[in-house]
């Protein structure tokens, strides 16, 4: 991912999965409305960056504990 890649409705959801959130729980955590999270995931509306980054720190942040878990 580099500047300019955003992620896609596919790919929120399969993250938001990963991470084990509902979409309630996701837009509580990235403060945004459940709506937002469904629209994501419809590819209705495009994240924002710093919301992205943050997905992508939260992501990041739960491999590296599974990893170390394992």
């Amino acid at each position: 991912d580099g500047p300019g890649a955003h992620v896609s409705g596919e790919e929120a959801r399969a993250l938001r999965r990963e991470l084990g959130l509902t979409r309630r729980k996701m837009a509580e955590v990235l403060r945004v409305n459940r709506t937002t999270v469904l629209r994501w995931e419809k590819g209705e509306r495009e994240m924002g960056g710093p919301t992205e980054t943050l997905l992508e720190l939260l992501v990041e942040r739960h491999r590296e504990i599974r990893r170390s878990e394992a």
